[in-house]
């Protein structure tokens, strides 16, 4: 590499507009507009700016590359591998007032180094950085929303036109978030009791409430906004609860209240931050919930096998029925599980069988003996202790327990419009059901009409039915073969031995084949639940909307932001046609900005109390944050060494590329790796976790040769060797440059 001429002279090229160059008495309105102007020439001409001296009645503007810096220090305070810029440029101008005008009283355009007027390298000087309030938010939305951070610069260079116009990079973007993280944590308790206030201000029937110790140290938090208990009380029969979700700071549980509305969807019902998952916590949370919800308790509520949260629940709801989620009880047990199934070829297929089919207890129970009987697990302690517990967790014995289309907490939701109902025959009950059910409700009527032409139907007597399998018969060898259906169309009695209805509140395909021999006409308005409706939703003598939507005009918020930005993109879109229309467009939208910002605010009308409002009594309590949560599912206890790879017996099958044996461990864990603390040209200075030696991607202890490991060990040595001699003639160096050097500022 050529050494530059420290003589040399270098100066803006012919891409910048004569209009754009600082002049000597050059005059300003303002001291912003003069900042502005040399900002605007810096990134034109391909040269980081910053401000360099600010006095009463001047300013100067110089070259970021100006002065110089001590860079070089003793090892053990060295930080990072990283060269100062500053090279004594002395580039600048001096803006000063005069009256009330600020004019540039010095301008010196020389650098002592090239520029990079390249718009792909101006956007890396941090100068020149788009840093608009406006951008910002934009940004910072884009964030919130979930969107990737690949998304978010395919989304900024499509508004810039460009990604080398984009002023901000991929790195820039994952700092602005790194600190908004930073910035969210910081009092975030504090934050939290404030958001709650103003929830209660949108809307008085937010509910919530905290719970903390006697120093002030939160412990639990519940919370639920007037959606949500408008939901429960209108889908409250069944209730799933669930803490596995913990994804927070604190890694507290998030406890969620679900529950399914009439389009099938989960709709939420309250949340709880909880800080154990004793048996005390789980009965505050339960607790709190049921006062929320006015003491209206659920019919059916489903959770995971825990003891503790079984016991809260019997206390607290004391007529509710309470059942355990499929998926935990096998979840449970996932690494027995999956023992089985690779000892025994078929067995997942028919244990999940024999869960989700069986439709009577006598159904499951001959399943559960074909199965463990065909792979000779009759003492197997796993599948022994999930049969034992079948009574609460398999959906075959409670089938006179409502609960709806919810058998498990890890319910997927469906989407649904509103659209009229495609039926497929011209049969009355069809019609009829199709005008009143949803249409995903619908959707699973269809399906039972499908599964119900697989019947026949042989009448017993008058109102007795017996329905059995046609021509293809029962799917599996356990099914019961016959149900018994009742139909009695004048006493309005219709059921069915499989007890579908009772459990799911749908009609089920043995009472669909009876209603459709006997041309039943129309259902009985007590067997159409008014929760599958699509008038399901109810009265309330309060508003189930969490936020105020409209301003005193009564227009919609939103729809005023989506008429903005409509003309917004219309506008930039006709602007940047032309040169005329460009300066047109900032000329108006200037000026039209700056009226705008002087016409107040609306005041948004506020149905509660004051954001100062203090239900739950805490404005006289400081509130702390709580301790990082060891909850039952923490990996580690308190006080725990912390275990670094896989748990258990290490195997030792991977081979260390570093040298090259089978140990355990890989480069980044090696014990004879060298720890060589270097300073500018050496590993230290290569990138972040990359040392000296081969790069990725070159196999399993193979150098580009493609020899083996006794090589690699050699290179090994070799390299050692190499690195001693280097850290001593680097040493000298650095001991003659530091007397030389100056001291590196905060920018740099």
């Amino acid at each position: 590499m050529m050494t530059p001429d420290p003589n040399a002279r270098y100066i803006h090229g012919d891409q910048v507009h004569q209009d754009c160059i600082p002049k000597e008495n050059m005059v300003f309105a303002t001291e912003e507009e003069g900042y502005a102007f040399y900002m605007q020439y810096a990134r034109a001409a391909g040269f980081g700016s910053k401000k360099h001296k600010n006095k009463a009645m001047s300013r100067v503007y110089a070259c970021s590359r100006q002065g110089s810096s001590e860079f070089y220090k003793e090892a053990e305070k060295r930080k990072r591998g990283k060269m100062s810029k500053r090279i004594g440029c002395m580039a600048s101008v001096k803006l000063k007032l005069r009256g009330k005008e600020w004019f540039y009283e010095r301008v010196e355009l020389e650098h002592n180094h090239t520029l990079n007027p390249d718009p792909c390298e101006v956007k890396h000087m941090r100068s020149h950085k788009n840093k608009h309030p406006v951008m910002m938010d934009y940004v910072d939305g884009l964030q919130h929303s979930g969107v990737s951070p690949n998304a978010t610069v395919n989304v900024l260079t499509e508004l810039h036109g460009d990604y080398g116009h984009m002023l901000m990079n991929a790195r820039d973007l994952e700092n602005r978030r790194a600190a908004n993280l930073r910035k969210e944590q910081v009092d975030d308790v504090k934050k939290l009791v404030t958001f709650f206030n103003e929830c209660r201000a949108q809307n008085p029937k937010f509910y919530s409430d905290i719970d903390y110790d006697s120093e002030g140290v939160v412990k639990n938090i519940f919370w639920s906004h007037a959606s949500c208990q408008a939901n429960y009380a209108e889908f409250k029969d069944v209730v799933t609860f669930d803490t596995t979700y913990r994804s927070n700071f604190y890694r507290m549980p998030l406890g969620m209240f679900v529950g399914s509305n009439h389009h099938l969807q989960n709709v939420i019902f309250g949340f709880a931050l909880v800080g154990d998952e004793t048996e005390e916590t789980f009965e505050w949370v339960f607790r709190t919930f049921q006062r929320c919800m006015e003491g209206k308790d659920p019919i059916c509520i489903l959770t995971d096998q825990d003891q503790a949260m079984a016991n809260a629940i019997r206390r607290v709801f004391l007529e509710t029925i309470h059942r355990l989620c499929r998926w935990h009880m096998l979840n449970k047990h996932t690494v027995e599980l999956n023992k089985l199934y690779y000892l025994h070829k078929g067995l997942e297929e028919k244990l999940l069988t024999a869960v989700n089919h069986p439709l009577t207890p006598l159904e499951f129970e001959n399943a559960w003996k074909e199965m463990v009987t065909e792979h000779g697990l009759q003492n197997d302690p796993t599948l022994r202790g999930l049969y034992e517990h079948r009574a609460s967790w398999i959906a075959a014995y409670f089938k006179g327990i409502f609960c709806g289309t919810m058998t498990s907490t890890q319910r997927s939701e469906s989407t649904n419009r509103m659209d009229p109902p495609d039926t497929k025959t011209n049969y009355h009950l069809e019609h009829q059901l199709g005008r009143i059910y949803t249409r995903a409700v619908f959707k699973k009527y269809q399906d039972a009409y499908f599964a119900a032409t697989s019947f026949r139907t042989k009448k017993v007597d008058t109102c007795n039915f017996l329905v059995y399998y046609g021509r293809e018969g029962p799917t599996f060898s356990w099914s019961q073969h016959e149900f018994k259906v009742v139909c009695n169309e004048e006493e309005e009695k219709y059921t069915c031995e499989c007890r579908g209805w009772e459990h799911t509140g749908l009609l089920c395909p043995h009472l669909i084949i009876v209603l459709i021999n006997e041309q039943i006409q129309k259902i009985p308005s007590q067997y159409v639940l008014r929760r599958y409706s699509r008038n399901a939703h109810i009265d309330l003598p309060y508003d189930r909307n969490d936020t105020v939507q409209t301003g005193p005009d009564g227009s919609s918020l939103s729809c005023r932001n989506s008429d903005l930005l409509s003309e917004a993109f219309a506008t930039v879109q006709a602007g940047r046609r032309s040169t005329v229309a460009y300066k047109r467009a900032m000329t108006v939208l200037k000026e039209l900005r700056k009226q705008l910002e002087e016409i107040p605010a609306d005041e948004m009308p506020v149905r509660g109390e004051p954001a100062t409002h203090d239900e739950d009594g805490h404005l006289g309590t400081v509130l702390k944050a709580p301790p990082k949560s060891k909850t039952k599912g923490s990996r580690t206890e308190a006080g725990a060494e912390q275990i670094i790879g896989a748990r258990g017996p290490k195997l030792c099958t991977r081979l260390c590329g570093n040298c090259g044996l089978f140990e355990g461990h890989n480069a980044a864990t090696c014990t004879r790796r060298q720890q060589t603390f270097a300073v500018g040209g050496s590993s230290a200075g290569r990138g972040r976790g990359r040392g000296r030696g081969r790069g990725r991607g070159r196999g399993r202890g193979r150098n580009e040769k493609g020899k083996g490991v006794m090589r690699a060990r050699r290179r090994l040595l070799d390299d050692v060797e190499e690195e001693d001699e280097d850290e001593d003639e680097q040493e000298k160096d650095y001991e003659a440059a530091s007397e030389t050097s100056c001291e590196s500022d905060d920018s740099d």
